[in-house]
């Protein structure tokens, strides 16, 4: 099965929707981007990819090591794509949380909690 990379499509469309966002509230007369709230955010999500795509090096030779010793195959088959939602959701959660309560992680973290705007 070869399904596209939402990644390729999620992007640019996140891009448009921030730069409509943008002239909204400049229409409009909100206050609600600020250049170093702008520039904050952009730099961590350029670190947070950089470092993404060192570490998953990492986790893809970890998982193609630790799949030789599997004790069965599971297949395509629609609860296991329904289990794996479910598990990268309780581990995002567990991950948020965890950059909530332990400096390491709070450290990036917290950028997303200094604007005073919600956008």
């Amino acid at each position: 099965m070869n399904l596209p990379d939402p990644v390729t499509w999620a992007i640019p469309l996140f891009g448009v929707l921030v730069v409509a966002e943008m002239l909204r509230a400049r229409h409009a007369g909100d206050v609600t981007y600020e250049a170093k709230d702008a520039a904050a955010s952009m730099t961590m999500g350029f670190g947070n990819t950089v470092a993404k795509l060192l570490t998953g090096g990492i986790a893809v030779a970890l998982i193609a090591y630790v799949h030789q010793f599997r004790l069965f195959d599971i297949g395509y088959v629609a609860w296991a794509f329904v289990v794996c939602f479910f598990l990268e959701d309780l581990s995002y959660y567990w991950f948020h949380r965890i950059s909530h309560e332990r400096r390491w992680f709070w450290a990036s973290h917290v950028v997303h909690h200094t604007s005073q705007h919600y956008n």
